[in-house]
């Protein structure tokens, strides 16, 4: 009988404590915070992240595989090579995205990392650019690509404390050139 009270008391803690971190940080619901383009770009202008190279799937069928290419993970990021080969940063599958505050100030031109399935066109294929920006992605300008997904539903908090934060390591990285795109992960108010 205690033990079952002891395992009913923890999984209410596990519970309120996920509920408080949400609250905390500012994330919220997904369904409930569709958002248009013109809302998110107004979010990065009130915010220090990047305002080029922004991208948001194409189609909310599209939106599915995008996700899945970030392993359904929010912030995530994927890295490419200059000829759109995906390298994994993760040691093990199952790590967190905490490795990235590692890998990016220590890439260099000629760092060695596994190679992944995904090719930077297959990504790029679902994404639409965001902004009227007349700045092409030209992939012989870096030596990697960093594409970030990110999300106004996550809060600023994850926001700054990790999507800006990797930008400034790969801004500050001075061993090699690294492009950074951004994905947006809100719903489209459209597909509504």
């Amino acid at each position: 009988m205690k033990k079952n009270v002891f395992f009913t008391i923890l999984y209410f803690c596990i519970i309120s404590c996920s509920e408080i971190m949400g609250t905390l940080y500012g994330i919220k619901d997904p369904n409930d915070n569709p958002q248009t383009n013109e809302m998110v770009t107004d979010y990065i202008n009130k915010t220090e992240l990047d305002k080029d190279f922004n991208f948001r799937p194409k189609k909310e069928d599209d939106y599915k595989g995008v996700s899945e290419y970030f392993e359904n993970s929010y912030p995530e990021a994927l890295i490419f090579d200059k000829n759109g080969k995906q390298l994994l940063y993760k040691i093990n599958a199952e790590d967190c995205n905490a490795g990235l505050f590692r890998v990016i100030p220590t890439l260099t031109k000629d760092t060695k990392l596994e190679s992944g399935q995904l090719t930077l066109d297959e990504l790029l294929s679902k994404l639409d650019k965001m902004d009227n920006n007349e700045k092409s992605l030209e992939t012989s300008d870096y030596d990697y690509l960093l594409a970030i997904n990110w999300a106004v539903f996550m809060g600023k908090k994850l926001n700054k404390d990790h999507v800006l934060e990797w930008e400034k390591l790969a801004k500050n990285n001075t061993n090699c050139k690294i492009q950074i795109i951004k994905v947006n992960m809100d719903l489209k108010k459209e597909w509504q």
